[in-house]
């Protein structure tokens, strides 16, 4: 190749196909770096200058894909949420038992609280901070009530079957889901090895008979 053709072929501009996937990759970075920030310094302390620097982006090609930090949150807050929820009702249509159920979506989430836990330490801002908007904490109520509903009829159903402890569905749900939100706070302050955290049958041992 000539360096005639070297240069017009790289000075052709990029397809339509190229630039959409670019703009998506983009995209995501800015989530996933705002998702380890939002975690910790929460909604209000954080800036999208923040954002940009930890992207290593400029803030204005920061808001050509989001509106305002509050956009970035509860884009972040909304994917967390719809994911925890697809994956329950997965859960509820699986054939078989109530206890290959819960095993299942236990498997799914624990890896979640031990390498990425700034999900839940999302999740956990956006429902208690008074300063997250009103309409981004009711939807987060109403996602962690429809995902409680569907886990609460599985170990409904697992209680039925005499595979898990008989005890009010709704305070099991509670304890399941609060042992998540432990896990991943605690990641961030105990100095712990792989072979002492807790896995599925560990976390699944207080609803056994």
């Amino acid at each position: 190749m000539n360096n005639d053709s070297f240069i017009r072929k790289e000075s052709m501009p990029r397809t339509e196909e190229a630039n959409q996937q670019i703009r998506e990759e983009r995209y995501q970075q800015i989530l996933m770096a705002a998702l380890k920030i939002f975690a910790h310094k929460g909604l209000t302390d954080t800036r999208i200058a923040d954002i940009a620097a930890a992207t290593g982006m400029s803030q204005g090609l920061i808001y050509r894909y989001f509106a305002s930090k509050e956009e970035v949150f509860a884009t972040l807050v909304g994917g967390v949420l719809q994911l925890t929820l697809d994956m329950a009702r997965q859960e509820a249509a699986l054939p078989g038992g109530a206890l290959e159920k819960m095993r299942w979506l236990t498997t799914q989430l624990l890896p979640y609280q031990y390498e990425q836990p700034e999900g839940v330490l999302l999740l956990i801002h956006a429902m208690v901070n008074e300063a997250v908007p009103s309409n981004i904490r009711q939807a987060s109520i109403e996602y962690s009530a429809e995902i409680q509903g569907v886990i609460q009829g599985i170990i409904a159903q697992g209680q039925a079957e005499g595979v898990f402890r008989q005890d009010s569905p709704v305070r099991l749900t509670v304890l399941y889901l609060a042992t998540f939100q432990g896990l991943a706070t605690a990641r961030g302050f105990i100095a712990q090895t792989p072979e002492s955290l807790p896995d599925v049958e560990a976390l699944l041992q207080f609803l056994r008979p």
